[in-house]
């Protein structure tokens, strides 16, 4: 059983947005049948695994590096997507297709979970890089709200050193929803820490639905 099957059932998480160029050989094949997988048939570099089955899931796009799908829990419907963008390409590629999106889904609750290889300070203690400034003009333009806290743990840890290089933004959806943001301290196999959150339903009344996002890159 892999490190990441074992987290997915120890923690009990209802969905997970995976981003790893290593970790797949070729297919997602590892999970049992009753966790839903969202990923690109050949090598892919981002997607979702789904345990909850009172989760509904609509697939939107399926690309290698990108992944959105529309969830709906009681009621309840947000537009997730999973994007990785490999350090040695430009971003140009995947933020047009999240800006793609964007703008078809202008209304709707969106959450972005994505490893960008991007620096940037307001997520981080580290200076603004090319690829920092190309995700801060998308906040900008599409009014997005950056969940991640300046002060959490690094979410990479490896050789080269410790950078805060996963990002969590979302767009039509009160912050007082998301809950219980981390950066996980739990060992990994991974140079990449678990990122954790909780989104609530509108009214709080029913604290069902959980979503936590691990990022499984580079492994040791």
């Amino acid at each position: 059983m892999s490190n990441l099957l074992k987290t997915f059932i120890r923690f009990n998480y209802d969905i997970l947005s995976v981003n790893d160029h290593h970790f797949w050989e070729s297919k997602v094949t590892e999970f049992p049948i009753g966790i839903r997988k969202y990923f690109y048939d050949c090598k892919p570099l981002a997607g979702f695994l789904i345990f909850n089955p009172e989760i509904k899931v609509f697939p939107l796009k399926i690309l290698k590096k990108l992944v959105a799908i529309e969830i709906e829990i009681s009621g309840d419907k947000l537009l997730m997507i999973s994007v990785y963008c490999p350090p040695s390409e430009e971003l140009g590629e995947n933020i047009n297709e999240i800006s793609t999106l964007l703008l078809r889904f202008s209304e709707e609750r969106i959450v972005i979970l994505g490893d960008f290889n991007a620096k940037l300070s307001i997520w981080g203690p580290s200076n603004t890089d090319k690829k920092g400034n190309i995700v801060h003009d998308s906040i900008n333009q599409f009014d997005l709200v950056f969940i991640n806290d300046s002060d959490s743990l690094p979410s990479f840890n490896g050789p080269c050193g410790i950078c805060w290089i996963d990002v969590m933004m979302v767009k039509n959806i009160g912050v007082d929803r998301i809950t219980e943001w981390k950066i996980s301290d739990r060992t990994t196999l991974s140079y990449h820490q678990i990122m954790e959150f909780k989104i609530e339903k509108e009214n709080f009344s029913n604290k069902r639905r959980t979503c936590k996002w691990s990022i499984e890159n580079k492994l040791v």
